[in-house]
Order: structure tokens, then sequence, then C-alpha cells
């Protein structure tokens, strides 16, 4: 991969905002990064994501189907049990958009 924005990235903040330019196979693909790496240290770090920017980010991919929202679900658990007053309005908003398990 190279040049672009995912060429230049710092932070998770930085790669959330690249994943959002990108189309709907490869935020796919972006979530499933992002869960793995919302189970490790580096996501309880103090840069962890604002609110707004966390739920900009989940609430853009509810559109996208069945696939990407269940993925966008399973994202919003793992930062919920890191963060579950922060972020609890934003996952139980989406495992309620996406239906029964």
């Amino acid at each position: 991969m190279s040049g672009g924005r995912l060429g230049k990235l710092r932070d998770t903040r930085d790669f959330i905002d690249a994943v959002c330019e990108l189309g709907k196979g490869n935020k796919l693909v972006a979530l499933r990064c992002l869960k793995k790496a919302a189970t490790e240290e580096e996501m309880r770090m103090p840069w962890a994501l604002s609110d707004d920017r966390l739920s900009e980010f989940l609430e853009s991919l509810v559109e996208l189907g069945e696939d990407v929202r269940a993925e966008a679900v399973n994202v919003a658990d793992a930062y919920g049990r890191l963060h579950p007053d922060k972020f609890r309005q934003v996952w139980n908003k989406l495992r309620e958009q996406s239906g029964p398990a």
C-alpha cells in the first residue's frame, strides 16, 4: 500500500478517518482490524476516540448492509467493554439497528 491517506497514518484516529473514505468491502476489512485492535492494549491509550468521532464512524456503517452492520456492532461491543459508560449509547443504538444476533 503506498501513497494516499493510508500511507501516512499516525494513530487510530488517522486510520478511522481514512477508513471513512473507503468503499464497503474495505470498510468491512477495516472493521475487523479495529475489532482486533480493540482487544489489545493500544486501544486503552488516552487518545482513544471521542464519543462524537466513534459515533460518526460506526453510524456511517449502519446503512451499508447486514455484514458491515454486524461488524460495526462487534467493534462497538469491543469499545464498550473498555469504556462502558463512554460508548454505551453508540453500541446500544447499533445493536438495536442490527437486530438479533
